[in-house]
């Protein structure tokens, strides 16, 4: 403890060292002369560092607010001046500061990044809401097309327009197209392109010599008797199917063979193939047989309707037949 304490004894007992007769006394302080031997590059980047916007504002002694020189409004700031250079584009616009300057430049730059920006979004809102094809426009015009080929070939129902999952898929492909109606599916557009594939038959079969039919009746569920008629020839050396009507009846109620005749003459000669007509393949209906004989065409039996017949036939015997012929069967 005593060594600390005479240790510091002589520490505050020793003399200060007197200063050199050949230096003079340091003077911290910068005179004028000093500060302009500064290299001008400093100068100038010392006052590229101060916004031009003040030389048209003054701040209060606390620094807190800007006073326009040339209005007299104040602002906040505090030490941003953003607020105080959109007071002078706004209402001083002649006296806006020189846009040269980085500060400036960056202002501009970001004005314009926004303005693209706005543009872009413009656009984008423009295309969500886009206005729908016209009715007679092409484009719509070949949709509809398209849809009706779709609902024939795949034989898909009418209102499949209505169903929920297949409009959103339609305004996902194309959100300018609206779909038809059933109605109008049904009505119109079906209707159009059952003409126009009437048309292109019809003179197909001016070309064609010979057809076969085939041919068959069936009832619905409300009791009426349908009599489907289907074409087969041979054009540009290949075979060919078309599907020529499904039509009731001319007495939906009667299935005598003179009712199915006159019902499959009228669509025959509708197409104009009454006399080109060489074969008719039908069931082993009795009433079917006799429709061909008056009509003095000849018929074909459908091979398939045979050989069903052959098997309901076999499974109707009794068993004490079977075991008779099942013997020589096996040898």
């Amino acid at each position: 403890m005593e060594r600390f304490l005479k240790k510091g004894t002589r520490r505050r007992s020793a003399t200060p060292t007197a200063p050199s007769p050949n230096k003079q006394d340091c003077d911290c302080t910068s005179t004028d002369s000093e500060k302009d031997v500064l290299p001008e590059s400093q100068k100038n980047s010392k006052r590229s560092k101060i916004s031009t916007v003040w030389k048209y504002f003054k701040r209060s002694d606390d620094k807190k607010l800007a006073k326009c020189l040339d209005c007299g409004k104040e602002y906040k700031t505090s030490g941003n001046t953003s607020n105080l250079r959109d007071h002078i584009k706004r209402f001083h616009p002649s006296l806006e500061p020189d846009s040269n300057t980085t500060a400036v430049k960056r202002n501009d730059t970001a004005s314009t990044s926004s303005s693209c920006r706005s543009s872009v979004n413009s656009v984008a809102s423009l295309f969500k809401r886009a206005v729908l094809y016209e009715s007679n426009s092409k484009r719509k015009t070949d949709i509809d097309n398209a849809l009706t080929e779709m609902v024939a070939k795949d034989v898909q129902p009418y209102n499949i327009v209505e169903n929920e999952g297949f409009i959103k898929y339609s305004q996902v492909l194309d959100p300018r197209y609206k779909l038809p109606s059933k109605t109008y599916l049904r009505d119109v557009l079906m209707s159009n392109l059952y003409k126009e594939t009437s048309a292109k038959l019809s003179l197909i079969f001016q070309e064609v010599t010979d057809v076969s039919i085939t041919c068959d009746l069936w009832t619905s569920s409300a009791n009426d008797s349908f009599l489907t008629v289907t074409s087969h020839f041979v054009h540009n050396y290949e075979l060919k199917t078309a599907s020529l009507a499904t039509k009731k009846l001319l007495n939906v109620t009667n299935h005598c063979s003179q009712n199915i005749a006159d019902t499959l003459r009228n669509i025959l000669i509708d197409w104009n193939i009454f006399n080109k007509t060489v074969c008719i393949v039908t069931d082993n209906a009795s009433s079917m047989l006799k429709a061909c004989a008056i009509l003095q065409i000849q018929n074909l039996p459908c091979f398939a309707h045979t050989i069903n017949l052959v098997v309901q036939d076999a499974l109707r015997v009794d068993d004490a037949v079977i075991k008779i012929y099942l013997p020589s069967a096996n040898q």
